[in-house]
C-alpha cells in the first residue's frame, strides 16, 4: 500500500469535486483517483466505532474480486489518516449508461456476478448513482470501497434508494450490526426494476402485512408481470420466513423473451412488459 502525503498531493491538484464529506481528484496522468474525507467526518465515524483507515489498510487484504476497485495507496496529513487512493476505471454509472435492449441482460449480469463472487462482502450502498461503473464493454467495476462491509469490518454507509435502514434491523438482512448476503440480492432486484421498468419499488417497504400484499400485487398488474418466477422472487424480498434468490436466469428469461414499452400515467413514467414477438 502506498503512502501519499496529503500537503504534495493537494499541490499537485489543480480541482477536486466536491462531495458531502468528501472530495475527489482524478489525475488523468497516473489513472489515479484520490478520494479524501472531512476530519470532522473521520472523528464522527472513529466516535460509532467506524475506523475507516483500518478498513483501507487491513479490510482491502481480504477483497479478491477482480469486479471490484479497492484502494492502492492511502492518503495522511501529519501522520494522520484523510483518504485513500484507487485506480481510475473509464466507465459510466451503470444509471446513465446508454440503454441498449440487446445487451442490458450481459450488463445486469455482470453486475450480479461481481456481487455474486465477493461472498464475503456485503454492499449496503449498491445502488446509489456512481457506485456501479460500466464501460463501453460493458465491464462492470464497483467503487465507493468505505461504503463496504468486508468480513467484520462494518459499515455506516447505507443507500436511500433501500428505503429507511430501521426497517433492516432484526431482520433476515441484519443479524445483529452486521448487513447479510440477503440485502444484496435484494438491492439487485431493486436495480433490475429500476433499470428494466423505470419503477423505483424500495416504496413497498412503507406498507407492512396486507397492505403490503396489496401494493405488490397493484405493481405486478400495473407491469403486467405475468412470469411466476419474478412474482415469486419480488413476493420473498418482503417476507422474513423466505430466502432471497438472485435473478439470474429469470432475468435472462425477462430479457429474451420481453422488451419493456414506456407507459405515461399520472404517478409517472413506469414501463410494462411486451412480448417481442408480438412487437
Amino acid at each position: 500500500m502506498n503512502r501519499i502525503d496529503y500537503k504534495e498531493m493537494i499541490n499537485r491538484a489543480k480541482a477536486f469535486e466536491g462531495r458531502k464529506y468528501t472530495l475527489l481528484y482524478i489525475d488523468n496522468s497516473d489513472d489515479i483517483v484520490y478520494k479524501v474525507f472531512d476530519y470532522y467526518f473521520l472523528i464522527d465515524m472513529l466516535d460509532a466505532d467506524y475506523d475507516l483507515e483500518e478498513l483501507v489498510l487491513e479490510g482491502s487484504k481480504l477483497v479478491k474480486t477482480p469486479g471490484i476497485i479497492i484502494p492502492n495507496g492511502i492518503i495522511y496529513e501529519d501522520k494522520s489518516f484523510v483518504g485513500y487512493s484507487m485506480p481510475y476505471f473509464e466507465g459510466t454509472s451503470i444509471y446513465r449508461f446508454p440503454y441498449h435492449p440487446a445487451r442490458f441482460f450481459e450488463m445486469y449480469s455482470n453486475v450480479e456476478k461481481v456481487v455474486k463472487e465477493a461472498d464475503n462482502i456485503v454492499f449496503p450502498d449498491l445502488l446509489t448513482s456512481g457506485n456501479i461503473l460500466v464501460n463501453k464493454d460493458y465491464e462492470v467495476k464497483l467503487i465507493d470501497y468505505d461504503g463496504f462491509q468486508i468480513s467484520d469490518y462494518l459499515t455506516p454507509v447505507f443507500s436511500k434508494f433501500m428505503g429507511e435502514k430501521s426497517i433492516y434491523d432484526n431482520t433476515k438482512y441484519k443479524i445483529d450490526n452486521k448487513y447479510t448476503k440477503q440485502l444484496d440480492i435484494k438491492s439487485l432486484t431493486y436495480l433490475f426494476m429500476n433499470l428494466f421498468f423505470n419503477v423505483d419499488i424500495c416504496y413497498l417497504d412503507r406498507y407492512t402485512g396486507n397492505a403490503q400484499k396489496r401494493q405488490i400485487n397493484d405493481l405486478i398488474s400495473d407491469l403486467d408481470i405475468d412470469n411466476d418466477e419474478l412474482v415469486r422472487k419480488i413476493f420473498a424480498l418482503y417476507s422474513d420466513n423466505v430466502e432471497n434468490e438472485y435473478l439470474g436466469d429469470t432475468a435472462k428469461y425477462i430479457c429474451d423473451n420481453y422488451e419493456s414499452t414506456l407507459v405515461y400515467s399520472d404517478s409517472g413514467c413506469p414501463k410494462t412488459l411486451v412480448k417481442k414477438k408480438d412487437r
